[in-house]
């Protein structure tokens, strides 16, 4: 008989909350983790950048938040007083996170997962364990929906960041600067699957340090380590930080493309038998973000002509 009611107790993994100047959707995201009853919860929030003083308000009601969680008994919190940036404040959270619980869920507050999400989590987490090709447990899914492997998930090449989990065993590979990427391209690795275009452009900018973000960096330590991600048949994640106050997805369309269809998961789970990258996923993967990807950079060039005409 199948047990579709989620189960959550003091066995629910430890949680990390990524924060910065986003109360209401940090708000959110609690609430979902409230329902969850983590053993640990930890909290991580950058400071305000300078002259921002719109910054120092938004955060103060984030402190003001956490103070008054009554419903976790172990919370510990890592508030910055200077703005380290996305990239440095983010892996350095995640960095503090796996020496303060050795494995846990990463969100960031506009990370909104179903309740189900946190079990699966927990599964995979001790069932993977000790598997160190598996690196990486994913909440979402580009391709939600679009692919059935005949199991409730499967191992991928790629996976995002929008809402996971892993292990600290896999995230002492991470490396912000990217330092072997000249060898790795010096020795033409990024020619061969599953690499595109879009993929090697976006590894030469994090290299150059003209990406702002870690998630890059990660995919590449997870490529140069023959990491495989668990994704879901279905997302289990929705994004609900495009807009203007964004720092990457600062607009609606963009967001657009990503909303994907988000449903619970069903358990007891159905197991994939081998723990192998499915082709057949990473393929279409591949073809849906790199339509996203063209896509993007045409909206892109639209709007940087449209500047040009009317003189900003």
């Amino acid at each position: 008989m199948t047990n579709n009611k989620p189960h959550y107790d003091a066995n629910t993994p430890p949680v990390l909350l990524i924060t910065f100047n986003r109360p209401d959707k940090a708000g959110k995201v609690l609430e979902r983790i409230k329902e969850a009853r983590p053993s640990l919860l930890c909290i991580a929030c950058d400071g305000p950048r300078p002259g921002r003083d719109d910054d120092i308000a938004r955060i103060k009601a984030i402190h003001d938040m956490v103070g008054r969680i009554d419903w976790c008994v172990n919370v510990k919190t890592l508030f910055r007083d200077t703005n380290l940036g996305c990239g440095p404040a983010v892996s350095q959270a995640i960095t503090w996170f796996m020496e303060q619980a050795g494995e846990g869920i990463i969100l960031e507050d506009d990370c909104l997962p179903d309740p189900t999400f946190f079990r699966f989590c927990g599964e995979m987490l001790d069932r993977y364990r000790n598997t160190t090709s598996v690196m990486q447990i994913a909440g979402y899914n580009l391709a939600s929906g679009q692919y059935d492997p005949g199991y409730d998930y499967f191992f991928s090449q790629f996976g995002w960041q929008w809402g996971w989990a892993t292990w600290k065993r896999a995230w002492d590979h991470f490396d912000l600067t990217m330092s072997s990427w000249p060898y790795f391209k010096g020795r033409g690795f990024h020619k061969y699957y599953p690499f595109s275009p879009e993929r090697v452009a976006i590894w030469d900018r994090a290299y150059a340090g003209e990406s702002t973000t870690w998630d890059y960096q990660w995919a590449f330590s997870m490529t140069t380590n023959r990491g495989l991600s668990v994704v879901p048949r279905y997302s289990m994640v929705e994004n609900i930080g495009f807009g203007p106050d964004a720092t990457h997805g600062t607009n609606d369309i963009t967001g657009a493309r990503y909303r994907v269809p988000v449903q619970p998961i069903r358990f007891p789970l159905t197991h994939e038998r081998y723990v192998y990258p499915d082709h057949a996923y990473d393929t279409l993967l591949l073809l849906v973000h790199s339509k996203l990807y063209c896509k993007r950079n045409l909206f892109s060039r639209f709007q940087s002509r449209l500047r040009r005409l009317v003189g900003h």
